[in-house]
């Protein structure tokens, strides 16, 4: 067995012995022993198997780069789709990629929507390695169907679905592979009294395994049209556009998702992260923001890793930092919004500054209905995606074929969390007009 084998393993062993105890409400000494063992243990491996995960992930996606597989190469979603359309069986790469997604859905124990022969799997193997494509100068000719879509370089699925996240870039964790639930909080921070020679030591009922990524279901949904999919050079198309829209949904739900099953529960809705409140009926930014926001953070010790601390909000409130000076003065002091290490990044007192229209722009404070933004600062390796296997892809030739469109669907499972909620603080009643 491989070594993450092995240390799943040992971590489901952990867990058993760890999770009596957390349920009790006191521990004698012997417990209290067991439990600082054993708890000690399983940070210390949950830690080893996060490096692990993300050292394989890397090694995948330099093999596809430097090494790829001539087979695989030929690998193409969109005649995947396009024989499913026409309702012809896979053949090929695609279907031997078909063959390994079904036996990869069933080790992790993930359920398919459909068995249907209109249905086929992208096995988590096929978004490390290159696509092939066609470089013979074809290309759609009607805009609106696609046109020029020729990509000589290839494209690794799964890394253009992180490129097109900022969350990653900002150091959270993007984790894949995963096999069953993936805690990222055990217990709770221990306290020290001071105590006589005979006292007790107090201790509350332990939280166990408080907060774990589990696999939830994600669906996107769109359609293509059928004079796209005849097109050898519309692969990159196909792939771009599914890619944008699971991005956007995983990026929306790590921030600002309900937790209400089966969405994630995003940092904006997590008990735990530091608040900033603006006003009643909420408040243009200010400098004084920005600092309770880091204080926020800081005053509960939780900036770990301050290499990785930064701002991220929304264009609405870039913006109107941009035109908001440091301290109260005239137009054209320092902007509380300064220019970034690089195109695309800001910087907010000595922190790098991120954008993306994922978080919310229409929250409401007071009789600011619909109007108010957020804006977060946090310590980013402290929020975790994972991904579960890879992509289950349901063709629909019947919906839409008055429009000559095929309908189809992309299921892939995910999550997120956050491992120190107290690393971020937001303030959601920001007013940008």
């Amino acid at each position: 067995m491989s070594k993450i084998t092995d240390l799943e393993k040992r971590r489901k062993e952990l867990q058993g012995i760890l999770k009596p105890l957390a349920e009790k409400p006191r521990l004698d000494n012997r417990e209290r022993s067991t439990w600082n063992q054993y708890k000690h243990e399983l940070e210390k491996l949950d830690g080893e198997l996060r490096k692990l995960y993300e050292a394989r992930e890397v090694r995948h996606i330099l093999t596809a780069r430097n090494t790829p597989d001539k087979d695989l190469s030929r690998y193409s979603l969109r005649r995947a789709i396009e024989l499913m359309s026409e309702k012809k069986p896979l053949d090929g790469i695609e279907l031997e990629m078909h063959q390994e997604g079904v036996k990869e859905y069933r080790e992790l124990g993930l359920q398919r929507r459909t068995e249907s022969p209109l249905s086929f799997i992208i096995p988590s193997r096929v978004g490390y390695k290159p696509l092939a494509r066609a470089n013979s100068g074809q290309n759609v000719t009607t805009a609106d169907d696609g046109g020029n879509l020729i990509q000589e370089s290839p494209l690794l699925f799964l890394e253009a679905l992180r490129d097109s996240l900022v969350l990653p870039g900002m150091g959270a964790n993007y984790l894949t592979g995963l096999v069953g639930d993936f805690p990222i909080s055990i217990g709770t921070p221990f306290s020290a009294e001071w105590l006589a020679e005979d006292g007790e030591a107090s201790i509350t009922k332990m939280e166990f395994g408080r907060k774990s990524l589990k696999p939830k279901r994600l669906q996107a949904v769109g359609s293509l049209t059928r004079k796209l999919l005849a097109q050898t050079s519309a692969d990159a198309f196909v792939e771009k556009g599914i890619i944008s829209a699971i991005s956007t949904a995983i990026q929306t739900a790590a921030i600002n998702g309900t937790g209400v099953a089966p969405q994630p529960l995003g940092i904006l809705g997590t008990e735990g992260i530091g608040s900033v409140v603006g006003g009643d009926n909420g408040l243009a930014p200010a400098w004084k923001h920005i600092l309770d926001l880091e204080t926020a953070v800081a005053e509960d010790n939780a900036l770990f890793n301050p290499q990785y601390a930064a701002y991220l909000t929304n264009t609405k409130v870039r913006g109107k930092l941009k035109t908001v000076p440091k301290v109260n003065g005239t137009y054209g002091e320092t902007p509380i919004w300064e220019r970034g290490p690089a195109v695309g990044i800001g910087e907010i007192n000595g922190y790098n500054s991120f954008c993306t229209n994922a978080v919310p722009s229409n929250l409401t404070k007071g009789n600011a209905s619909g109007v108010c933004s957020a804006l977060i600062f946090g310590v980013w390796d402290q929020l975790f995606i994972g991904q579960w296997g890879g992509y289950e892809v349901i063709v629909d030739p019947f919906t839409r074929s008055d429009y000559g469109e095929v309908k189809v669907s992309i299921i892939m499972h995910a999550d997120s969390g956050l491992g120190h909620p107290q690393s971020f603080a937001a303030m959601v009643d920001v007013l940008t007009t």
